[in-house]
């Protein structure tokens, strides 16, 4: 079933949560919402399932208006923050009775069976809620929601609290959902390595609007907005600001430079079109690069790079380095008042920098996004990842 929110804006307590926010979801599709706390995507989820009447704008289910319908005759599932089982109630009355309106006898045995074999959730089915860890609380609600085998299934924020290894056994479990029964799954969610790994599309929510929509690799590669930057990633994207003069672009810090390889006498500015806006038009940018992006040379007169790419180059005083469980090093640095990180292999790290030594961390021009300092949206005409 096709979910689609056209135009829908929506206040409350007098604060604007929903803004003209557009959002299409196709038949089948695993979709992510993804976005900082108070950015709407809880909101958003109680529209589509009706729970929440918008002010302004449409919802449709495979064209068909639906925003004026109740919530029990919309076909959709929710799995809320909370649990939402019945405490008096053992997992498997309170899965049977979200079924026990719609369907005969025989077809509730099967589909609790199967869902509760999913979620891997049948021991525990003569369970009461507060006998249940909050794992397995976790999957006896989205067994519930399994069960009714809903067109559209709504999950907010279903892992949420969860263990690292509970966490990424019931990630396995929600794609087995929704890969073995056919329907819209629209999930939402802070943690962008979750959406990372669940989405076919990624939703990114700030302010209330939809700033990119696109898959996984097109928001962590070209992220539309700053706020799509940032929700993807660990550590966190670096930004740096800095501003654009006649179309080149300038650093405020002089720890932080450009390297032209075909014009060493220019390696404070760049030759940049910022969108739609006059090659002269000066204005205030921010400049990204993934700590992944990063590479460190360990002296300061000389250039990382040995094939000669344009790149940005940072000299800073080193915090620590240290090698993560994934293998990969670990590195936390400082320039003025700025925090910087880098991400690299363990065959780049050099082990005799100490902490308190000054870095040299670099990366290609190809990696640097430009983003513009008020809106947050991509200088699209920049050069960089294509």
């Amino acid at each position: 079933m096709r979910v689609q929110l056209v135009r829908v804006s929506l206040a409350l307590a007098g604060r604007s949560v929903l803004a003209g926010l557009d959002l299409a979801a196709e038949p089948n599709e695993y979709v992510v919402i993804l976005g900082a706390s108070g950015s709407g995507k809880t909101t958003t989820l109680r529209v589509i399932a009706g729970l929440q009447q918008p002010d302004q704008g449409e919802v449709r289910f495979d064209g068909t208006l639906v925003h004026r319908l109740p919530p029990r005759k919309r076909g959709v599932s929710m799995v809320f923050q909370q649990d939402g089982l019945y405490p008096h109630l053992t997992i498997e009355q309170s899965i049977r009775l979200g079924m026990a309106e719609t369907l005969p006898s025989d077809q509730i045995e099967d589909r609790l069976r199967h869902a509760a074999s999913l979620t891997k959730i049948t021991s525990l089915l003569g369970r009461y809620p507060d006998q249940l860890s909050g794992g397995e609380l976790r999957r006896a609600a989205v067994a519930k929601a399994i069960a009714r085998q809903s067109p559209v299934r709504l999950l907010d924020e279903p892992l949420s609290a969860l263990d690292a290894t509970s966490r990424q056994s019931l990630q396995d479990d929600l794609r087995d959902w929704h890969r073995e029964i056919p329907g819209t799954t629209i999930h939402v969610t802070h943690d962008g390595n979750e959406a990372m790994r669940l989405a076919d599309r990624i939703a990114v929510l700030h302010g209330g609007r939809i700033v990119q929509f696109a898959k996984p690799e097109e928001v962590y590669r070209r992220p539309a907005h700053v706020s799509a930057a940032l929700a993807i990633g660990s550590p966190s994207i670096n930004l740096i600001p800095a501003r654009l003069e006649r179309g080149r672009l300038m650093f405020e810090s002089p720890h932080v430079r450009l390297r032209l390889t075909h014009n060493e006498a220019d390696c404070h500015g760049v030759e940049a079109t910022p969108g739609d806006a006059p090659r002269d038009a000066d204005r205030e940018v921010i400049v990204g690069v993934r700590p992944e992006s990063l590479r460190l040379d360990p002296q300061t007169d000389g250039l990382v790079d040995a094939d000669g790419t344009d790149g940005i180059e940072f000299d800073a005083r080193l915090i620590e380095i240290r090698q993560g469980i994934d293998h990969r090093c670990y590195l936390r640095a400082a320039f003025d008042e700025n925090g910087i990180h880098a991400v690299f292999a363990p065959e780049d790290e050099h082990a005799s920098i100490r902490a308190g030594a000054m870095v040299r961390l670099w990366a290609s021009r190809s990696q640097m996004h430009l983003f513009d300092a008020i809106s947050g949206e991509r200088l699209s005409n920049f050069v960089g990842p294509s």
